[in-house]
């Protein structure tokens, strides 16, 4: 039984729709009490007026739930006739204590104050304890864009989780399954004669990107349409440390019954997307006309934005050999260059 489902995932790619989603089908299928919890209390205020009230409102089937009374809809709570869903936020643990739920979404969760109180556990922790009273009959989900290694997110997926699964599409052209990846021999856009990249702006422009089928002797460059189409036919398979072709995610659950699985959602496999926004993006980190720090961002940014890996900071260790080549046998007094420079 399924009780933990982080999803780390790229920002605007639906998240925040899946989790109302999520708490409109349980509301009309396995009613129970339910919170979602944002980074800060205006977010919270605004997607419960305008997602989770708004969806109720204009879906005919979901209406019928409704009390009909003007004291059941409040900015943080829409009390229902068989369940009711409140919000909370990182910076108050308040807004959650003293209520059980069946129902935990931890919505953009690397944006959350690590802990409002320093006395108590991180707030993580703190709001998972609302689920306590109804032991295994419930589910917690945990989303957000990553960030750094130490991120909510990637703690959650990379250390919580017994299993991560990730995306596979089928070339519309051979049919073969594949993961999408970001490499120099996935991803292709043409060079100018000086054997260098065109100008990223141009590239995003004319949508001159593809992305190059990695099935044996097929090759084909996909478009968007192409990618597209690759999206339609695809399957959650197991995340493996080989990259090989993992379970599929439904057979898995079935022989494996885990408690808590992840997933990983790139942008390469969203229509939203183009193949070209994504070679702009990586460019751009490597665009000379930029100042290092804003390339050092850009960089940052398409690890978090596209390839959603948290970004790593390491620190190069220097061999003691190539230090010493950098030492100075000169004696006191004489500058360099060959007897040809007076002073400094």
């Amino acid at each position: 039984l399924v009780v933990v489902v982080p999803v780390s995932t790229v920002a605007q790619c639906g998240k925040t729709t899946l989790s109302v989603i999520w708490f409109t089908w349980t509301s009309f299928f396995e009613p129970g009490p339910a919170l979602t919890v944002y980074p800060n209390e205006p977010t919270g205020i605004e997607n419960m007026k305008d997602r989770f009230q708004k969806t109720f409102r204009i879906s005919p089937q979901l209406r019928k739930l409704m009390t009909g009374r003007k004291e059941d809809i409040a900015q943080h709570a829409l009390r229902l006739q068989n369940c009711w869903h409140r919000i909370g936020w990182s910076g108050s643990t308040t807004s959650a204590a003293n209520r059980s739920v069946r129902y935990l979404n931890l919505d953009e969760v690397n944006k959350y104050t690590f802990k409002p109180d320093k006395s108590e556990a991180s707030i993580l922790s703190l709001f998972k304890i609302r689920v306590r009273d109804y032991n295994t009959n419930h589910k917690i989900t945990v989303m957000s864009s990553p960030s750094d290694e130490g991120g909510f997110i990637t703690i959650e997926l990379e250390r919580e989780t017994e299993a991560v699964f990730v995306y596979w599409v089928r070339c519309p052209h051979c049919s073969t399954e594949q993961v999408m990846e970001f490499r120099p021999t996935t991803f292709w856009w043409p060079k100018g004669e000086d054997n260098h990249s065109l100008d990223r702006k141009e590239i995003l422009a004319k949508s001159l990107a593809r992305y190059i089928c990695q099935g044996d002797g097929c090759g084909a460059m996909w478009d968007d349409d192409a990618r597209n189409k690759a999206i339609q036919t695809r399957v959650w398979r197991l995340r493996t440390k080989d990259g090989s072709k993992g379970e599929e995610l439904f057979r898995y659950l079935h022989r494996h019954r885990p408690r808590s699985i992840g997933f990983e959602i790139p942008s390469y496999i969203l229509w939203t997307v183009s193949l070209s926004e994504i070679a702009h993006d990586y460019l751009k980190g490597k665009d000379k006309n930029l100042s290092p720090e804003e390339r050092f961002e850009a960089t940052q940014d398409f690890a978090n934005k596209h390839m959603c890996r948290p970004w790593k900071y390491e620190l190069e260790k220097q061999p003691v050999e190539k230090l010493r080549k950098l030492c100075d046998d000169r004696p006191g007094g004489r500058v360099p260059g060959g007897d040809r420079v007076a002073a400094l």
